[in-house]
């Protein structure tokens, strides 16, 4: 069993993690996307592809510079969350998800654009 004291610190750990997570990932492309982009890339005999080609890679890097957003529209966050019985956690679990994600949206920026729209 946990102290409170041992406990906070735990959340507060498992949402800085979270967050820190979830705003590096709104800056980069999975490898898999970049490396298929890369094979497009080498593969494009027209003028303009190429351009268009660079001019992606290009904000790609600037995301990850910048610390900005790879795409204008971030989308919508879903976790998928597998733990056991047993987790320390998992009474708070879900509020440590939505507070990490309120610190990637400034971290990042994520776009803030929906509220609750399960709900609203």
């Amino acid at each position: 069993m946990m102290s409170e004291s041992n406990k906070q610190q735990a959340v507060n750990k498992l949402t800085e993690i979270v967050a820190n997570f979830t705003a590096m990932i709104s800056t980069r492309m999975p490898d898999d996307v970049v490396d298929k982009l890369k094979q497009l890339k080498d593969a494009e005999t027209s003028s303009m592809g190429k351009i268009i080609y660079h001019t992606m890679f290009d904000n790609m890097q600037k995301a990850i510079d910048l610390n900005r957003p790879a795409c204008q529209d971030t989308g919508e966050i879903m976790f998928f969350v597998k733990v056991g019985s047993r987790f320390p956690l998992l009474g708070e679990l879900q509020s440590i998800l939505k507070q990490a994600v309120e610190e990637a949206t400034v971290k990042a920026p994520l776009r803030h654009n929906a509220v609750e729209i399960l709900t609203k």
